[in-house]
């Protein structure tokens, strides 16, 4: 395995383990409070995330259609933050649990195509 594999195998890791934890925090939230004030920690792992997709794109150097879905999910997180109010915070709280699943999409996708590379080498 190449060095640059590697680090995909981590990158990719990464970015499912921070999806899962990004929609698992608006998932668990019933408040309206929970999509104005969202925690840094949450920002802080949607920043991380967005740093592991680049890098992913950086170092794959083929641009997927699914490369571009994360943004759906990003759109997810702020649209709630800038845009609910007590009168539509119901269809914020729609947005934000099934659009975050759109950040793990593309790890999923990744990392599938990786194993499959990794299968098709091995033969």
């Amino acid at each position: 395995m190449k060095l640059k594999d590697l680090f995909l195998v981590f990158a990719i890791t990464g970015r499912l383990f921070l999806s899962f934890f990004i929609c698992a925090y608006f998932w668990r939230s019933n408040e309206l409070v929970c999509l104005q004030q969202i925690p840094i920690s949450v920002l802080a792992m949607a920043a991380v995330y967005i740093g592991l997709q680049l890098f992913t794109r950086k170092l794959s150097q083929v641009q997927n259609w699914w490369d571009w879905v994360y943004y759906f999910g990003l759109l997810s997180i702020m649209l709630p933050n800038l845009l609910a109010d007590g009168s539509n915070q119901k269809y914020y709280h729609f947005m934000s649990d099934y659009g975050t699943i759109c950040l793990i999409i593309p790890a999923m996708i990744d990392g599938w195509n990786l194993i499959l590379k990794f299968l098709k080498g091995n033969k």
